[in-house]
């Protein structure tokens, strides 16, 4: 989540990328998240059904 708040540290030169640049890692980024807690619930669930 700090990667969607602070864009800035995450990616060399942010401010150099023009928009739509910028919106295609803000987009990339949300997805590596939602499909980190889709793999985070898989996990835990795993482990709770063993």
């Amino acid at each position: 989540m700090d990667k969607l708040s602070n864009p800035k540290k995450y990616a060399k030169k942010w401010d150099l990328l023009n928009q739509l640049e910028k919106n295609g890692l803000i987009e990339k980024w949300t997805k590596d998240l939602l499909r980190n807690t889709d793999y985070k619930n898989i996990l835990k669930g795993i482990i709770k059904s063993r």
